[in-house]
């Protein structure tokens, strides 16, 4: 049975796979490299997930056949997606436009996913959750991890991260690409919410992000709050602490360095040194 709470709303997780922001398009090297992360990653992670909703794929139409073919047996793949095949350099209103044709609620929830990237089991139960009927506004988890190349695992705070989840109105949807992540709080009001873990940002040298920023996590965070095919290195707990207290002393440095936020990393120090001390008591 479905509540009446779900029943006012349809929830999409966005995933901009390969679309263009250029004349050309994506390389075979690039395509194949993120294949392998979207299949080990991102793709069982979104699979693990329980409550109703649906995952769209946002593909550039301009591709080779061997691509074609690899899109279509991964949709058929976990829980399935739907590939959105798009046309040159797309709009924002381009990209919520899949949504909101696939909908008759009054309100969609429209969740953005990158394709090297995962969601923590649980995590579209616990989004939905916030749901009372908004008009427009950002959700945020703010706590999750970042694993380097070489399986490392770091704690990784951001009140404006790549997980975001807009809720709105379907009428007036603008849908969660409206903007860069961290320039989301200028369309309408984030809702932080502080919890464990609730994603996972893969870093290696064919993202954005190609540099870990957070505080060394224990390996074993990785099978309890993700469902992905990758292992984290395994440390052993005086080299864990080691690493913690070294990645506290550099974030410390980068706070001094980064006024603007010093609130909110003061913030994340606090808790995190907390998690330190309080792991280190328990033999973790």
């Amino acid at each position: 049975m479905v509540d009446r709470m779900s029943a006012a709303y349809d929830h999409f997780i966005l995933t901009r796979f390969n679309l263009r922001y250029g004349a050309d398009p994506a390389p075979e090297s690039w395509l194949r490299h993120r294949l392998g992360y979207f299949e080990r990653v991102c793709l069982p992670s979104v699979s693990s997930q329980s409550g109703d909703f649906r995952w769209l794929i946002l593909l550039d139409e301009e591709r080779e056949d061997w691509f074609d073919d690899e899109i279509s047996r991964l949709s058929k793949v976990g829980c399935g997606f739907e590939p959105i095949w798009i046309s040159g350099m797309p709009t924002a209103a381009d990209l919520v436009a899949p949504a909101t044709a696939r909908s008759e609620a009054v309100h969609i929830l429209t969740t953005r996913l990158d394709n090297d990237d995962a969601i923590a089991d649980g995590f579209v139960v616990r989004v939905q959750g916030q749901f009372t009927g908004q008009d427009r506004e950002f959700i945020n988890f703010t706590n999750g991890l970042q694993m380097a190349d070489d399986g490392r695992l770091f704690h990784r705070s951001d009140p404006s991260n790549a997980f975001m989840t807009l809720i709105e109105r379907r009428e007036d949807a603008v849908g969660v690409y409206v903007d860069w992540h961290d320039r989301l709080a200028t369309h309408g009001p984030v809702t932080q919410v502080a919890v464990e873990p609730m994603w996972l940002q893969a870093v290696h040298d064919r993202n954005i992000a190609n540099t870990v920023q957070g505080i060394r996590a224990r390996p074993g965070l990785l099978a309890e709050r993700f469902t992905v095919t990758v292992n984290a290195a395994l440390v052993g707990r005086l080299e864990l602490l080691r690493s913690q207290v070294t990645s506290i002393w550099r974030l410390g440095v980068r706070i001094v360095q980064k006024p603007s936020r010093m609130v909110w990393a003061a913030k994340v120090v606090g808790a995190r040194v907390n998690n330190v001390l309080r792991g280190a008591a328990h033999g973790r």
